[in-house]
C-alpha cells in the first residue's frame, strides 16, 4: 500500500488478519488505532515513512501479541500529537 491517507476513523484505519502488509507513506490522523489485527491472528507488517498524527491508543493493536509469528518493522515513521 503506497501513498495513503486516513482521517477520523472510529476504530482503525486498517483492519487485517494475516495479510502480510507493506505500507509506504501512510498518513493517519485523528483515530484510536492505525492497524488493528483481528483476534487470534498474526501479522507480518512493514511500514516506512509513515506519519501518525494524533493517534489516541496505538499504531498497531494485537490481541495475539505474544505469537512468535508476528513480525513488525517500522522505518522512518513519525508520531505527532496535536
Amino acid at each position: 500500500m503506497v501513498d495513503t491517507y486516513f482521517e477520523g476513523q472510529r476504530k482503525a484505519a486498517i483492519k487485517t488478519q494475516q495479510a502480510g502488509l507493506t505500507i509506504v507513506r501512510l498518513h493517519a490522523k485523528d483515530m484510536p488505532v492505525v492497524v488493528e489485527v483481528d483476534s487470534s491472528y498474526f501479522e507480518k507488517l512493514y511500514m516506512e515513512n509513515c506519519l501518525f498524527d494524533n493517534v489516541k491508543s496505538a499504531a498497531v493493536s494485537f490481541t495475539n501479541e505474544y505469537s512468535a509469528q508476528n513480525q513488525i518493522k517500522a522505518e522512518a515513521t513519525i508520531e505527532s500529537s496535536a
